[in-house]
């Protein structure tokens, strides 16, 4: 982003990410603290504790995200002031990821307590190329239409490749 872009856009994007990512880590602190738990039980308790877990990270996940967009403005303007103002609508989409992460760290959490770090890595590292991909293809694509288009690219890109992850470890978890 930085080399098709002036740096006051990557900061209107490290803003939006920034307050997306740590409205995220609110929600995934419980994710950290039930891997001992996920560890001791096995069969139908396992499946069970991680679906409970689970409902309840989206019960909290949606309204938050929900939030976030309706009142990006104001987290805006209090966090960073009116000169973010550009970064409003780059948040709003980055609250998406307010639901995709606390999942994802759920996911891996779950993953990491049965021992199946292979498909977690097989799909980080997929992920990652996948983001590499498209925030190159959407950034060239959208740069046309300005720079702040360019950062729609890379937020869409980002958002895509993120719930391709989740997509992901949710269809390997069924195999």
């Amino acid at each position: 982003l930085g080399y098709f872009v002036l740096s006051e856009f990557i900061g209107y994007y490290q803003a939006a990410f920034s307050l997306a990512v740590s409205l995220s880590a609110i929600l995934s602190f419980s994710s950290g603290s039930l891997f001992p738990i996920f560890s001791k039980l096995s069969g139908r308790q396992l499946e069970r504790g991680f679906k409970k877990s689970l409902f309840v990270t989206f019960l909290l996940s949606f309204p938050i995200a929900i939030l976030t967009f309706a009142l990006a403005p104001i987290i805006i303007g209090i966090v960073y002031g009116a000169e973010y103002f550009p970064a409003i609508s780059i948040l709003r989409y980055f609250s998406i990821l307010v639901i995709s992460f606390p999942a994802i760290a759920l996911y891996t959490t779950y993953y990491t307590a049965r021992e199946k770090t292979k498909p977690l890595a097989i799909l980080l590292v997929g992920s990652t190329i996948l983001n590499i991909f498209l925030n190159y293809i959407f950034i060239m694509w959208f740069i046309q239409y300005g720079m702040f288009a360019a950062l729609v690219g890379a937020a869409i890109a980002t958002i895509l490749s993120r719930i391709l992850y989740l997509a992901g470890l949710i269809i390997f978890r069924r195999h």
